[in-house]
């Protein structure tokens, strides 16, 4: 009985640490890539503001409500992140046909120009990360991390009804969206093609 008490302990230390050490990768990939932006891409531009132009990118013609759903800031915030963008010639505001009073974000050139800058840096950071990984061994750590996933949301007992928040890393292929293609606000708008390559704006 000691034995399986003392088993018990140590593996649930285990999956303690487990859990633990994909917060850590997770903080420690966005602090890497705010640096890379300071030293290679925009100093000016924040990690927070790139998510936003990645959503501009990836969703059809969104609006301010959808970027405050996508960032999960209250719609002052993203509001006052918008306007930050515009006045940096990097986001266009426009009155929706149907309904004035809605604006929809677009890039604007420079906008696509820091896009193309930042999946340059990613792709470079990547390559730095897990080189002499081979593409089956992060296949598989990416499946098994997706997996558990799955199983946190199925202990609910309904469905997530919010995005996930994948963000700057969205992926082409995701069991999540599959899933739950209702929790994704990408899944019906998505403008990215499977032609896309890794290290592009995802």
């Amino acid at each position: 009985m000691e034995a399986q008490n003392g088993y018990r302990r140590t593996w649930l230390e285990a999956a303690n640490d487990l859990v633990g050490s994909t917060q850590i990768f997770s903080s420690t990939i966005d602090a890497l890539i705010q640096i890379r932006l300071s030293e290679g891409g925009d100093p000016l531009l924040t990690l927070g503001q790139l998510k936003l132009i990645q959503i501009v990118d990836l969703v059809e013609a969104p609006t301010l409500s959808d970027v405050a759903r996508l960032l999960d800031v209250s719609p002052a915030a993203a509001s006052k992140a918008v306007d930050r963008l515009v006045g940096r010639n990097l986001l266009h505001r426009t009155a929706a046909e149907t309904d004035r009073r809605a604006l929809h974000l677009s890039l604007t050139d420079d906008g696509r120009l820091v896009l193309e800058e930042y999946a340059e840096l990613k792709q470079g950071m990547l390559m730095e990360l897990f080189e002499g990984q081979s593409k089956s061994e992060l296949r598989d750590i990416a499946n098994f991390l997706d997996r558990l996933s799955v199983q946190l949301i199925a202990w609910n007992d309904d469905p997530p009804d919010k995005c996930m928040r994948c963000g700057i890393y969205f992926r082409r292929k995701c069991v999540l969206r599959e899933r739950f293609p209702h929790a994704c606000p990408y899944h019906s708008s998505w403008r990215r093609t499977a032609t896309s390559e890794v290290g592009a704006p995802m």
